[in-house]
């Protein structure tokens, strides 16, 4: 059986090395904003990027983002790809 308190994704976090974008709805119904926002700030990787999506809950993001959301991850692709 999986226990959910087992896992502490701040602390994995840190072990991260790879660029990261990360994004999270304000008004996320199951992590709090807070959550997510500390496990940005504990990714080891020096390529992050935070995007707090006005209005999103845990899901659809990209729908409730839209264009501009869409845009930054390709902005953020793109630039780690040196193009």
């Amino acid at each position: 059986c999986f226990d959910p308190f087992a896992v502490m994704p701040c602390e994995a976090a840190k072990e991260i090395e790879q660029p990261v974008f990360m994004s999270h709805g304000d008004r996320d119904e199951r992590i709090p904003l807070a959550f997510g926002q500390i496990n940005y700030n504990n990714l080891a990787s020096e390529e992050k990027q935070w995007y707090t999506i006005t209005g999103a809950g845990h899901n659809g993001l990209w729908q409730t983002g839209g264009p501009r959301y869409v845009q930054a991850v390709v902005s953020f692709i793109k630039a780690g790809s040196g193009q």
